[in-house]
């Protein structure tokens, strides 16, 4: 019997590396678009199984390019990555949070047991990002512009759901932030 044996080890750790940047933001270690997509899509099939209501926060930092324009680059990564640990820490463990990119930030509410519970929760979520964060020894005053959408009621389908939500953005935008 002859046999041979190979350490696979480092390309078992690249590909799994791969595999986590290809679903994660780089800079908040969040899930990404993509990945909050599938989470999505399988929170909205378990609620139309179940018949319940679920939301979808879509979260805009308001003013967000001054703050990059005025401290730079590595403070507003630093702002983006306690943002998400903000909105995590905020939320139940079977919500999910991801960061789309730039300024922009969605929470995913399953199993809510009504859309009133969706409102108190947008309130709660803008209520912690509400407050100085203090980076490298600056104080950096934030807020941010939320709109929900509710599943069944505005969208039937993830990408109609997010773009609901993300309209819902605009309209609190132009009604005062």
């Amino acid at each position: 019997m002859i046999g041979t044996v190979t350490d696979i080890t480092e390309r078992k750790t690249a590909a799994d590396r791969l595999s986590n940047m290809a679903q994660h933001d780089a800079i908040t270690g969040l899930p990404n678009r993509t990945l909050f997509f599938d989470l999505l899509q399988h929170a909205l099939f378990q609620a139309k199984r179940h018949k319940e209501v679920l939301a979808l926060a879509y979260i805009d930092l308001d003013n967000f390019k001054g703050i990059n324009d005025n401290f730079g680059q590595t403070v507003s990564n630093r702002l983006l990555r306690e943002v998400g640990e903000t909105l995590g820490a905020t939320i139940r463990d079977s919500d999910a949070v991801a960061h789309f990119g730039g300024d922009d930030f969605a929470v995913m509410l399953p199993s809510l047991a009504s859309e009133t519970d969706a409102v108190l929760v947008a309130e709660k979520l803008r209520q912690a990002l509400d407050r100085d964060f203090s980076i490298n020894g600056r104080h950096i005053s934030l807020t941010a512009s939320i709109g929900v959408a509710l599943f069944p009621q505005h969208a039937r389908s993830a990408e109609p759901l997010i773009n609901c939500a993300a309209r819902a953005v605009l309209q609190a935008r132009k009604s005062g932030r």
